[in-house]
């Protein structure tokens, strides 16, 4: 099998001239990884035939452009963000991707495309060929720059993991299918991301809100009242006093909702603060704590569409046995058929609560 056709989704080519052209072209779109992967299966061709004869006249563009394309990965990254006034990361499982409707990454993406435009977007290689290179096919000038990592099944995710660590990147939408939360990468991003602080928004409504907040109004988005929704106060034992500290701040805010939900010895918290500032007691419900059952107590809560936004202020060194009982939460809030605001740190919260009305 020829080497150009090892990545049949980044195009096949029928001589080294034209391989080589399309990945400079590939390269001056901001498709780094498209590129790079032709000149990678251009130099396995070379290598088994020793067909030098059509590149004789492009060895000295070849070697300006891999010595140019061959730096730390996360330094382009850097640099591009110079360029653009946000580097974010975008994934999305696969069946959430595009539909003829419902909740899915070109439904977002079509609603709000400035925010896309004006980002410089690092996808897995599945999102950026079943979105962006879909909806953007033949428009190329208005198309969001993309860095296009590996497929999710074969390491994007964990190459995302690696940039938010590297500080390259720190904000995350993952568009995920409560069933791909099994799998060790979609874990290892999301551990990433609240570990370092990073915005990490994984649902529909989530992403909706982010946008929302950024500028970006949908053309065809209508907000839900705050006084009509339920939300959830969730604390791991060493994030207490940060979620306390984000209660306070936040109370007026907080105050909007019908109902207020927490688990445990941060429901008393949460009770407690909120009474200071006027909040009826008994519009506060609190369950069980999370090692008792409290956070299948919310996951039935959210399944039964009571509790639209859980604030989960997680620490990043979770361990079993509690692994399981969390996840759980986590695809409830994901489950495809709702519209849950899904929040796991202070950052992504701190950006969200903005966004909401003070009560009166």
């Amino acid at each position: 099998m020829s080497p150009f056709n090892a990545f049949p989704e980044f195009g096949n080519f029928n001589d080294n001239a034209t391989a080589f052209s399309e990945a400079l072209h590939a390269f001056e779109q901001g498709e780094m990884q498209r590129g790079l992967h032709i000149l990678h299966g251009l130099d396995q061709h070379i290598q088994l035939t020793g067909d030098l004869k059509s590149l004789v006249h492009l060895l000295p563009r070849v070697k300006a452009t891999l010595s140019r394309y061959q730096d730390d990965e996360n330094d382009r990254v850097k640099m591009l963000n110079v360029q653009h006034k946000k580097v974010l990361g975008v994934v999305a499982s696969e069946n959430r991707r595009i539909a003829h409707s419902g909740p899915t990454l070109a439904a977002l993406v079509a609603n709000y495309p400035t925010a896309f435009q004006n980002s410089f977007v690092i996808c897995d290689r599945g999102t950026y060929r079943d979105v962006f290179r879909r909806l953007y096919e033949g428009t190329t000038d208005i198309a969001p720059k993309c860095l296009v990592l590996r497929s999710a099944d074969q390491g994007g995710l964990s190459e995302m993991a690696g940039l938010l660590s590297d500080g390259s990147l720190d904000t995350v939408m993952f568009l995920t299918d409560a069933t791909d939360l099994e799998t060790s990468d979609a874990r290892t991003l999301v551990r990433a991301a609240i570990r370092d602080n990073a915005e990490i928004y994984m649902t529909f409504r989530s992403i909706s809100d982010r946008l929302d907040y950024e500028g970006s109004q949908s053309i065809s988005r209508k907000r839900p009242s705050l006084e009509d929704e339920g939300i959830a106060i969730v604390a791991h034992p060493d994030r207490k006093l940060e979620c306390m500290h984000w209660l306070v701040a936040n109370a007026g805010r907080i105050a909007k909702f019908r109902r207020v939900f927490a688990t445990g010895m941060t429901g008393a918290w949460v009770k407690r603060f909120l009474e200071a500032v006027g909040f009826p007691s008994d519009r506060v419900v609190c369950v069980k704590s999370g090692q008792d059952g409290g956070d299948e107590q919310l996951s039935r809560k959210v399944m039964a569409n009571q509790c639209h936004h859980v604030v989960f202020f997680v620490d990043a060194q979770w361990a079993p046995p509690h692994e399981a009982a969390i996840f759980s939460l986590l695809r409830a809030c994901t489950a495809r058929d709702l519209t849950v605001n899904l929040l796991l740190n202070e950052r992504s919260a701190n950006s969200w609560i903005q966004t909401q009305p003070v009560a009166a």
